[in-house]
């Protein structure tokens, strides 16, 4: 911390420049953080020449026959350095001062106070507000502020400093996203061990979205976890046959590595069924399943279907 008085009687000068400062309130706080340190420091040097000093200074207490100056200041050995005197009193006004040692040492009574709740909580208040304007103007989903990558995000923004604009739209679909990419691949790697140990399950569902495009998703299950593989646009395909089921797991398989899948596991679509007994044919160690949830929900909708119960 610079100090902002050099002499005594002079006012103080702060090295500090607020004047970019967007907060008032802690621009005040800290000028009066640095106010208290530079009399604090006044009075040190006022009891150092009065000799005044107190016992946490001096590390004793007010009933101890011998104390020893710890926390300030050093008292050096007679004997390694000619220019001292034989001192038979260590705490006496003039050992102290003709063997001061010029680099003074950090006490607790040093450190800036910290700043009050009531500033803190207009702080955060003013975080929260700005958070909010992005969230609801950008049409962002509130949960937002509960994922575990915007803490990060606040921290880094404070170190970096506020003279850092952020990334743009280029770099964050051109650059950070291939970034972010490598990483995820480095930590699916890490998933290998336990495939090779227990073996994994492929899931593969399909449905059409909003668009009506026909998405088909493949998920890889393991002990580890689940992981997202790759999804397949299917929506230009005029034929969904059991032969085009069948070539895409064949090649999902290879893709994976036959070596670590034990079973497929799909919907009930006939031709998807189908396509699910040609892969077993072929590859004879691996297992079609069909989804049980999926089956209990035709199950449900045949019931829902009856006469019985739908005039009920």
């Amino acid at each position: 911390m610079p100090r902002s008085r050099s002499k005594e009687g002079e006012a103080p000068s702060n090295d500090y420049d607020w004047s970019n400062a967007d907060d008032e309130e802690l621009t005040i706080a800290r000028h009066e953080s640095i106010r208290s340190k530079i009399e604090w420091e006044e009075r040190q040097r006022r009891r150092v020449r009065n000799g005044q000093y107190s016992i946490y200074e001096t590390g004793g207490g007010s009933s101890s026959e011998t104390q020893v100056f710890s926390r300030s200041f050093s008292i050096h050995n007679s004997e390694k350095s000619g220019r001292e005197h034989q001192w038979t009193n260590f705490n006496s006004l003039g050992a102290r001062l003709a063997n001061m040692n010029p680099v003074l040492e950090r006490s607790k009574s040093s450190k800036q106070p910290k700043l009050t709740a009531s500033l803190l909580k207009n702080a955060k208040a003013k975080l929260g507000k700005a958070m909010s304007k992005l969230i609801l103007h950008e049409a962002l989903p509130a949960r937002i502020v509960e994922s575990p990558f915007l803490q990060p995000i606040l921290q880094v923004t404070a170190k970096v400093g506020k003279s850092v604009r952020g990334p743009s739209a280029y770099e964050v679909t051109r650059v950070y996203l291939e970034e972010e990419y490598k990483e995820i691949q480095e930590w699916v790697n890490t998933f290998k061990p336990i495939w090779e140990e227990r073996g994994v399950t492929i899931m593969c569902d399909g449905w059409k979205g909003t668009r009506n495009q026909h998405i088909i998703i493949f998920l890889i299950y393991s002990p580890r976890g689940t992981i997202f593989k790759k999804s397949i646009d299917a929506s230009n395909v005029t034929s969904h046959t059991a032969e085009y089921y069948f070539n895409i797991m064949n090649k999902m398989v290879d893709e994976i590595g036959e070596e670590f899948i034990v079973q497929f596991v799909t919907d009930n679509k006939a031709a998807i069924k189908a396509g699910g007994k040609m892969l077993m044919q072929k590859r004879r160690h691996l297992y079609w399943s069909a989804c049980s949830a999926h089956c209990l929900d035709l199950i449900l909708e045949e019931i829902g279907n009856r006469k019985s119960v739908r005039g009920s």
